[in-house]
């Protein structure tokens, strides 16, 4: 090695003209840094920003999940209020029937009270009158139920 003196410092020809294989340049009023700047910089600077559209694909993602999302609560509440409404309609139907047998069996017992009325009893002749005629409706309307429905 060669030594040559520039102005007050030393410096060995070694430093003047560096090797391509040797990153590190030495300097006596300098630090010693890196001449590869892509290997750190390009690294350092993509995490700080994001790629084109990865924003717009991520909105769009979350607009669907917050669709699919709202249709699966849709299609629940659309479903329970189904089964619900199906329930109303039976219980309806099963109310229908029972209030149908109720008035059957009012209706009944108020006429089985007309037809044990001793019409014997009853001094007014209207009254007698009036309540013989609705007896024999009442027999005849029991004798038409009793009897098997004629088919066609």
């Amino acid at each position: 090695q060669k030594v040559r003196g520039q102005g007050s410092t030393l410096q060995s020809s070694e430093s003047e003209a560096p090797s391509p294989t040797s990153p590190i340049v030495s300097s006596p009023n300098l630090s010693s840094f890196s001449l590869n700047l892509n290997e750190n910089f390009s690294s350092h600077y993509t995490s700080f920003e994001r790629p084109i559209g990865v924003k717009k694909s991520k909105l769009k993602r979350s607009k669907d999940e917050g669709l699919s999302s709202a249709m699966k609560l849709f299609e629940t509440k659309n479903n329970r209020l189904g089964k619900m409404l199906s329930e109303s309609a039976t219980s309806k139907h099963q109310d229908d029937e029972r209030l149908d047998r109720y008035i059957k069996a009012k209706e009944f017992r108020d006429e089985t009270k007309i037809l044990m009325k001793n019409l014997e009893t009853i001094s007014d002749p209207n009254v007698r009158d009036c309540l013989q005629r609705e007896q024999q409706r009442i027999l005849e309307k029991r004798n038409r139920q009793s009897q098997p429905q004629s088919q066609p």
